[in-house]
């Protein structure tokens, strides 16, 4: 009698440790980040690609695109897979033997591709939601974009990509960086070919280390984070699939 309740109580114990580790092991998963963190969101994607706030403005426009393209994908992939699961488990009330064990492994193996997906989902709404409001905050600062004040900014960007480029040349400019200045507008390509000398390097770098740059931390929060219903609200709308058909 003894022995059988030392044996029942290591049983439980090993259950208790295994659902602690299950436990753990969600925990762990929930922390789990495989998309990018807010930190590379703000500035190692938009801050350090857009260079002006009209630059940074289109970067946060060029991400939100691609997670809402990701997002669609990813929604209606989650819906397959619910449906093939419905599909699976009426099948499974119908076979037996090998068919059956056949049915339940799929299930299991595409329950747990349910699993991974909504995460990436989750994720993806995450950076759509961060996206959105970097280009609500950048809007404000640049401000309504007509075709002339277009043309000024891209010129104001350009002239910024490619001082950062001359900078990271070490003053010395490569063969890309040539064409690009041979290739801008006569008045600017003038003003480069001034300004990208051996003799300006020291004071473009200082500049260039120097510069102002958002601190996109203490950025106002614009609406609520994205989810599915507001998605696919836009997914649906006219102006989205005007757009679609344009691109």
């Amino acid at each position: 009698m003894g022995r059988r309740n030392q044996s029942e109580r290591a049983r439980e114990g090993e259950a208790v440790e295994k659902m602690t580790t299950a436990d753990q092991f969600i925990e762990f998963l929930s922390d789990y980040q495989g998309g990018m963190s807010q930190f590379q969101d703000d500035y190692l994607v938009t801050v350090r690609a857009g260079l002006t706030n009209y630059g940074m403005y289109k970067q946060a426009l060029r991400e939100m695109m691609t997670r809402l393209r990701s997002i669609a994908q990813a929604y209606y992939t989650h819906e397959i897979l619910d449906i093939e699961i419905a599909e699976l488990m009426e099948q499974a009330e119908m076979a037996q033997g090998y068919e059956l064990a056949r049915i339940v492994a799929e299930l299991k193996l595409k329950r747990v591709n349910s699993v991974f997906e909504q995460k990436r989902v989750s994720e993806l709404e995450a950076e759509l939601s961060r996206f959105w409001q970097q280009a609500h905050h950048f809007k404000a600062l640049v401000g309504e974009i007509t075709p002339e004040r277009r043309r000024e900014l891209e010129n104001e960007y350009w002239d910024a990509l490619l001082t950062e480029r001359f900078v990271l040349s070490g003053g010395v400019p490569n063969d890309k960086l040539l064409r690009d200045v041979g290739s801008m507008p006569p008045t600017l390509r003038r003003e480069m070919v001034l300004k990208y000398t051996p003799e300006n390097y020291s004071v473009l770098r200082q500049q260039y280390l120097e510069r102002e740059l958002p601190a996109l931390d203490n950025m106002p929060l614009i609406g609520e984070r994205m989810d599915k219903e507001k998605i696919e609200k836009i997914l649906s709308s006219g102006a989205f699939e005007l757009e679609a058909q344009n691109g």
